[in-house]
């Protein structure tokens, strides 16, 4: 069975002064912990996540460890916790 942390995203509305302003799109969030801390972040760079603990990157299907899921769970991002059977 492989273990899945499929990220949370959030909707970004282009605005009233763009000719599109109705249309919206999702963005997606990376998973982090440094120091200890959980954070829910966008747009990071190589140079911060490089120095995480852990990083799971917005817009993946991140393959994580039955420990991690634990983890995310008691940390309260268990509804991102996907289990599919392997075929």
């Amino acid at each position: 069975m492989a273990i899945l942390f499929v990220n949370p995203t959030y909707t970004y509305k282009l605005g009233r002064d763009n000719d599109l302003w109705w249309v919206g799109y999702e963005i997606a969030k990376s998973l982090i912990k440094k120091d200890g801390q959980w954070k829910l972040l966008v747009g990071e760079s190589p140079e911060f996540t490089a120095q995480c603990e852990v990083y799971l990157r917005g817009g993946f299907r991140n393959e994580i460890t039955l420990e991690l899921a634990q983890e995310l769970q008691d940390a309260g991002f268990g509804d991102y916790i996907v289990y599919e059977d392997e075929e």
